[in-house]
């Protein structure tokens, strides 16, 4: 008899169909994961919470969804394990920290949609995650300049973390920032964050600042 140790393999396949399943092609449930990840990352302090929609000219475009903080940002190395690694307990939750979950996959289940950019900033070092659908993607780390702080939002010597969640008009569509600010005022999973951090949200249609407006928790009207 011949006996040999043997792991399950995750595909490229098995990853974009689970983040298809958590996401279900709803561009609200990947900006629920990356707004309450921000909030993890201020723990019992509070902060500013920016999103930022970007709507390109050419409606065969991504539109980009930024959601970015100024808390405690991410090293290349915490950054590889938050991003690159499934089911691991990575955000505090298991020592007993103020956060709301494992940190295990669901900011990684919004590249689903085309494409997410993680950017993080921290001790003036600068680490770009670009991961796409099918799990794939690259890093680099390098000294982060000034440029690097005015992109994330960012006072120099700040630390912080900018996830782009860039969605193509194949996978689903983007709502007004109307019906965004709506959706998001009323969703359950927001209804601390917002008492206890500002959040923001922006629109910018070719190049110019349309509007913007504050994400307050509203009761909803049914149960």
């Amino acid at each position: 008899m011949v006996k040999k140790e043997i792991a399950v393999k995750y595909t490229e396949r098995g990853f974009a169909q689970d983040a298809e399943q958590a996401m279900r092609g709803d561009v609200i449930r990947g900006l629920i994961e990356l707004i309450t990840n921000c909030d993890d990352a201020y723990g019992v302090k509070s902060g500013a919470i920016r999103i930022l929609v970007t709507r390109p000219s050419d409606a065969k475009d991504f539109v980009e969804l930024a959601v970015s903080d100024s808390a405690k940002g991410l090293t290349p190395d915490e950054m590889e394990k938050a991003f690159t690694f499934l089911g691991a307990e990575l955000s505090g939750f298991a020592e007993g920290e103020s956060v709301r979950g494992l940190f295990g996959r669901g900011s990684k289940d919004t590249a689903w949609f085309g494409r997410t950019v993680f950017e993080a900033i921290k001790n003036g070092v600068l680490t770009v995650i670009v991961l796409n659908r099918d799990g794939k993607g690259t890093m680099e780390y390098l000294d982060a300049t000034a440029n690097d702080y005015l992109r994330l939002g960012l006072k120099h010597g700040e630390n912080g973390l900018t996830a782009r969640m860039q969605v193509s008009p194949q996978r689903a569509r983007v709502p007004d920032l109307a019906k965004l600010t709506e959706r998001l005022s009323r969703h359950v999973q927001l209804r601390q964050l917002n008492s206890k951090n500002e959040v923001r949200i922006a629109e910018v249609k070719q190049g110019v600042l349309n509007k913007q407006a504050q994400i307050v928790w509203e009761l909803p009207t049914s149960e």
